[in-house]
């Protein structure tokens, strides 16, 4: 026999069965498990008063705690067995003890469907924390004004409940009330001093939370007695937001009526525009930029940045042409995409792609967002299935995408798949043009951490073969170069000559090698000489030497000592300086 046993026989009511478990059997008393969470909490939310009485008197703990109410008195609380809620106070139960769907006694007997107002008087006789904690409802009276129970935030009030104690799912009492449209509570609440510009809970304020639970003549009220109808806080970031996501355009009439800011920023989305724009409320979003709503606002906080890009995310074209109609910039960079580009790529609507591509002044290379570019994030939505160019990503590089371009802190895209190991997506990007000595290109400021797909390879978890693969392809089309004289600039080699010299063991190695004479006294030269004197320029480090492949060799710098473009291109003069002096 168990303790499920047990705590069966208590929810029938059968004494024999109790005893019999409990002397003959020798099951604990205080056994725990079930919906109850023990024989105690059975009895007490089946009414079983005789087991309750017998239980304790054999050693059950009052204030065992477990099961859906947390204790055996709230299992009395949520039931209405106000005389089993008094045996179990009068042997010892803790009146406030916590835990449990309701969070306490007081809060069963409030929120359960079962709870009465005598039931909330008698634990507040004797004893009950009338501002007692109370789940998701923050405390008893955020609990009572949730559930509409009037007669119940009266007693609460009248028995120095604190009107504006903050808590909870809807941040307040007041929130709670307004949320679920209780319009004569939300009028008790304020006239006993609740302030109407509270804050917290899922909805910000009581406005927010107002605005939420639908009812126009709530919102008005609260307008009335002094919202603010510009605040933020909530996920939505205003009550005008929260409007506009959840599609409610009367209530968006009613707030821009009564002087919301339809460009204030704040919240997930960031503007309401943007909320009513990933939601697909057309309607809502024509009538906010009737209302001088700016659709190239862009967010600092928001995840989609513009409204734009919020509905390219979610492939509302018709958005997206009603957007562009009204002049949104498609080249803005905000929020996690970056780009409109980039969040329709990395979400697979090409229409949008498309649509977008086609606006005069696209910039199909933009740089920003969490994928560093469109192609970036066309590429990350793929992964990892990499046995061939992704659909998106083949309709940007069809139109001029840069494949060599920045991603994040890899350097480019080769550089992620490099620093991953994925041998896959390596040779399909070195099939398609990807540069493994590439760094920055024409934007070579914003290089990355790991300045070539062979930094990334060696940092990140590159196989033998990938390493070879990237040191051997001939894909280097030659850096950009413009003729101002460099600065004065460091040389943070990241290698050292032993390092090199073991790294030759490389398709390079034999061209390495021969030149390894020459790298010795050049190198060594440099960390005795850690500026340059600025006199040089790019275009001096074209001129040609006849001795020595000066291609693999460059490379073979960038590759094998680890420097950046910039220190590789300066270190090339002096190697070719001290070449043709040979």
């Amino acid at each position: 026999m168990s303790a499920k046993d047990l705590i069966r026989a208590a929810e029938s009511g059968s004494i024999q069965e109790v005893l019999e478990l409990l002397d003959v059997k020798k099951v604990n008393a205080n056994s725990t498990g079930g919906h109850y969470g023990s024989a105690l909490g059975a009895a007490a939310s089946w009414g079983r008063e005789e087991v309750v009485s017998l239980l304790l008197d054999r050693g059950a703990d009052v204030n065992i705690t477990g099961g859906e109410c947390g204790s055996a008195l709230c299992e009395a609380a949520a039931s209405r067995r106000q005389d089993i809620a008094s045996l179990l106070l009068n042997r010892g139960a803790n009146v406030n003890i916590t835990g449990g769907a309701y969070g306490s006694a007081l809060g069963a007997a409030i929120s359960s469907s079962w709870g009465s107002k005598d039931m909330v008087s008698m634990l507040l006789d004797r004893g009950a924390d009338v501002n007692i904690a109370c789940g998701d409802y923050g405390v008893a009276l955020g609990a009572a004004a949730y559930w509409g129970k009037k007669d119940v935030v009266s007693l609460l009030l009248d028995r120095g409940a604190t009107v504006n104690r903050t808590g909870g799912r809807y941040g307040s009492a007041l929130g709670a009330a307004a949320c679920r449209g209780y319009k004569d509570i939300v009028s008790i609440l304020l006239d006993r001093g609740a302030d109407v510009n509270s804050t917290g809970g899922d909805y910000g304020s009581p406005l927010g939370a107002g605005v939420y639970g639908t009812s126009k003549e709530i919102v008005s009220l609260l307008l009335d007695r002094g919202a603010d109808i510009n605040g933020t806080g909530d996920d939505c970031g205003s009550a005008l937001g929260e409007a506009a996501a959840a599609g409610q355009q009367d209530m968006v009439s009613l707030l821009l009526n009564r002087g919301a800011n339809v460009n204030i920023v704040g919240g997930e989305y960031g503007t309401a525009l943007v909320a009513a724009a990933y939601s697909g409320h057309d309607h809502i979003l024509s009538l906010m930029i009737a209302r001088g709503g700016d659709v190239n606002t862009a967010s600092g906080t928001g995840k989609y940045g513009t409204a734009l890009a919020a509905a390219a995310s979610q492939g509302e074209t018709t958005i997206v042409s009603l957007l562009l109609e009204c002049g949104a910039h498609t080249n803005i960079v905000s929020g996690y995409y970056g780009t409109a580009l980039a969040a329709a790529s990395y979400n697979g609507h090409k229409d949008i792609m498309l649509k977008l591509l086609g606006q005069p002044g696209t910039d199909i290379n933009a740089i920003g967002g969490h994928y560093g570019t469109a192609l970036g994030a066309a590429f990350a939505a793929a992964a990892p299935t990499y046995t061939q160019i992704p659909s998106c990503a083949k309709v940007l590089l069809d139109r001029g995408a840069d494949i060599n371009l920045v991603y994040c802190m890899y350097g480019s895209l080769l550089g992620k798949a490099a620093f991953e190991g994925s041998k896959k997506l390596v040779l399909l990007l070195l099939s398609h043009g990807a540069d493994a000595f590439h760094v920055g290109g024409e934007y070579e400021t914003i290089t990355g951490e790991y300045p070539t797909a062979l930094d990334a390879a060696r940092a990140g978890r590159a196989c033998g073969h990938i390493m070879t693969l990237l040191s051997t392809t001939m894909n280097h089309p030659g850096p950009n170069r413009d003729t101002t004289p460099w600065p004065p600039f460091p040389v943070p080699f990241r290698g050292s000559l032993t390092a090199m010299q073991v790294s030759c063991e490389t398709p390079l190695a034999s061209t390495i090698g021969s030149c390894y004479d020459f790298l010795e006294p050049i190198v060594s030269n440099i960390d005795q000489t850690p500026t340059w004197d600025g006199n040089l320029t790019p275009a001096q480090a074209d001129f040609p030497c006849n001795n020595i492949n000066e291609e693999l060799l460059w490379r073979g710098l960038v590759a094998l000592v680890g420097v950046q473009q910039e220190v590789a291109e300066r270190l090339h003069v002096r190697l070719e300086t001290a070449m043709c002096a040979r």
